[in-house]
């Protein structure tokens, strides 16, 4: 008889756990917010992601980045072009009327210089440039990379809760050891 009482309310409980768990139905009108759209958004158009997050202050901040980082890579592609024609120029000697124009144009542009030392500083420039315009170009690419990983993770901290319940309180303090000695700490206090 014990057995087939503790038999029943066994049979009750596995009845109400299956009661608890079955799948409700969700609510379509409830949108979530989805950290893989934000990401898509903002791999095929930098910044539609942190609109699609709502942080539109991060746009002027992207675009800005960007738009220096173009300038930068515009002006050092301009003076590498001209320095890396000049270098051509002078290592050429097949057109020796383009090369007679360039060695005079450049001994009035440093005068008292040797052509070498010249050729030398015009390879040196080039170089410069081509160097400054290719780390522009990285830094880009970062800036991209960044724009793409901000909006992912700020999708996925969207509904997190930022009240000021959530405090992290620290305060110098003095311990006390079995001797009587004071000693110097630090007091943490995590409110949640």
């Amino acid at each position: 008889m014990i057995f087939l009482f503790s038999f029943s309310i066994q049979a009750q409980n596995e009845k109400a756990k299956k009661d608890t768990t079955e799948k409700v139905p969700v609510d379509s009108s409830i949108i979530k917010h989805s950290p893989r759209k934000a990401t898509i958004f903002s791999a095929v158009l930098p910044g539609l992601g942190q609109v699609y997050n709502k942080k539109y202050w991060k746009l002027p901040l992207l675009y800005g980045g960007v738009g220096v980082l173009t300038y930068f890579i515009i002006t050092n592609n301009n003076y590498y072009q001209t320095y890396r024609n000049q270098f051509k120029i002078l290592n050429d000697t097949s057109n020796q009327t383009a090369y007679n124009s360039m060695v005079a144009q450049l001994m009035l542009t440093y005068p008292g210089a040797s052509l070498s030392a010249i050729s030398l500083t015009i390879q040196s420039a080039r170089d410069y440039y081509r160097h400054n315009r290719d780390l522009c170009l990285i830094l880009t690419g970062i800036v991209y990379i960044l724009n793409i990983v901000d909006a992912d993770v700020d999708a996925h901290l969207f509904y997190f809760d930022v009240s000021d319940k959530l405090t992290l309180n620290w305060k110098p303090t003095f311990y006390q050891e079995s001797n009587f000695k004071n000693y110097p700490g630090l007091s943490l206090k995590l409110n949640f």
